[in-house]
């Protein structure tokens, strides 16, 4: 339906910004740059809406709390409640993001006329190297808020039944994950890296997973204390060092 590399990048940027900390969300510019740069963004720029009071971050941090809801619920597999959230998304991107279109034409009769057309985005066809015929529209994102929306809608069209979202895993000490001491960050897992969002985030995983592996191993396989072991020889040296004490005695 549309671009994959630049859907995938738009989804991506919408992650950052739901993985943006209280501290981090200081001006409405710290969550807007997030999206700027990207194709979408330019090439619609005079559509684009900013908040006047830079300082003015409350909607901005109740939209990111909003998004971090929808996806821990996409990410935990509870479809019955994600399809909810996909077709509020949805009513909210059109809602923001419809525009009203003037076409203009000349009726049979010579007489002109205008026909108004609400429009989400841009229509394009066009034939790709395989010869296939490609139809779409390019989205109307006109600010910071339908362009968390439209991420949602692009998450859930590339999920299809199996969430494309995940949340990490890794330890940390100040992590505000669903169990506590985790990561707890949004990401797109990939078939080299699927419990965690970034390389270090892989390597704290791994180590952990390694120590309980051989935690429950020595668990399930308890050391020997049977003769010759470190108990029974702590034994032997203690008898010997009291029997020479009390040879001393003598």
């Amino acid at each position: 339906m549309f671009n994959a590399d630049l859907g995938r990048d738009w989804v991506n940027r919408a992650l950052r910004f739901a993985n943006m900390a209280e501290e981090e969300i200081r001006t409405t510019e710290d969550v807007e740059h997030h999206f700027e740069s990207h194709p979408w963004q330019k090439e619609r720029a005079l559509l684009w809406h900013t908040i006047t009071d830079p300082t003015d971050t409350a909607g901005y941090k109740a939209l990111r709390n909003t998004l971090r809801g929808w996806l821990r619920t996409l990410a935990a597999g509870h479809w019955a409640d994600a399809v909810k959230d996909r077709d509020e998304a949805l009513a909210r991107y059109k809602q923001k993001a419809t525009l009203d279109a003037d076409i203009k034409f000349t009726a049979t009769d010579g007489k002109p006329g205008v026909l108004k057309v609400p429009l989400w985005g841009l229509p394009y066809a066009e034939f790709d190297e395989n010869n296939r015929l490609n139809m779409g529209a390019i989205p109307l994102v006109t600010g910071v808020e339908s362009a968390v929306y439209f991420a949602v809608i692009l998450i859930f069209a590339a999920s299809a039944g199996e969430s494309i979202i995940s949340i990490c895993e890794a330890p940390r000490a100040t992590g505000r994950g669903s169990e506590k001491g985790t990561c707890g960050k949004f990401f797109i897992p990939t078939k080299e890296r699927r419990a965690a969002c970034s390389d270090y985030c892989y390597t704290l995983h791994r180590r952990a997973q390694v120590n309980k592996s051989a935690l429950n191993y020595w668990k399930e396989h308890p050391r020997s204390n049977k003769k010759g072991g470190k108990k029974s020889r702590r034994k032997r040296l203690t008898g010997a060092t009291k029997g020479e004490k009390r040879g001393s005695k003598k």
